[in-house]
């Protein structure tokens, strides 16, 4: 009977060990999936974070060149309406302005690769939030940059279009219609759109900063 008790009892010893064996199997094996998982989650992040980078300089120098342009036009644009009031101003220096204010450009930005993180990053992070706001404002920007080029274009190009001939260097044909109180609105008109963008920008060149500083500290982890 005794012997009988003791077979039994190593017989539960042993199932219990090899029942233990597959638990710690089990768990071993879920804890590799996991890291395995995390490790392949923060390669997509880190190839996502990187793709944005390049994305995001593209972006400034998109900007910067905008802004140069643009700061031309603004400096020229207040100065061009005070000789435009009266009719003996030395037309060379308005038709220098009138050049400057010519040749303004808008910026290009994409956001392809600051979609493509957003969506993939589910999680509520710092990056993220100011990633959220870095957006808004691309959003803002290119809805001002389309009213602007409608504006620039029906309130300037459109207008000195018989007023200036352009293919002969700036010559201007309808002297009358330069000098008149409507170009100057016109011109007033696209001096605040300018405004309004360079502070939208501004912003922008802020908010990159503020989410490149944050991508380099999670591309260190």
């Amino acid at each position: 009977m005794g012997i009988f008790k003791i077979s039994k009892f190593k017989k539960a010893g042993s199932y219990l060990m090899e029942l233990l064996i597959v638990v710690v199997g089990v768990s071993i094996a879920f804890q590799l999936n996991v890291w395995n998982d995390t490790r392949k989650s923060r390669e997509v992040e880190k190839h996502l974070l990187q793709n944005f980078v390049t994305e995001n300089r593209l972006n400034q120098a998109e900007i910067d060149t905008a802004i140069i342009l643009m700061q031309s036009s603004m400096e020229a644009n207040p100065a061009l309406i005070e000789l435009l009031k009266n009719p003996r101003s030395d037309m060379d220096s308005i038709l220098l302005k009138m050049g400057r204010i010519y040749s303004t450009s808008w910026p290009d930005i994409t956001s392809t690769y600051l979609d493509n993180y957003l969506g993939y990053s589910s999680a509520s992070s710092p990056l993220k939030d100011e990633m959220l706001v870095l957006k808004t404002h691309y959003v803002s920007a290119k809805d001002l940059i389309d009213v602007y080029i409608v504006q620039k274009q029906q309130k300037y190009f459109d207008y000195l279009s018989d007023a200036v001939d352009i293919t002969s260097g700036l010559e201007v044909v309808n002297k009358d219609k330069l000098f008149n109180i409507q170009f100057r609105y016109n011109l007033l008109m696209i001096y605040f759109y300018e405004l309004a963008l360079r502070e939208t920008f501004d912003e922008i060149i802020i908010s990159q900063k503020k989410v490149t500083e944050l991508i380099e500290k999670q591309l260190e982890k």
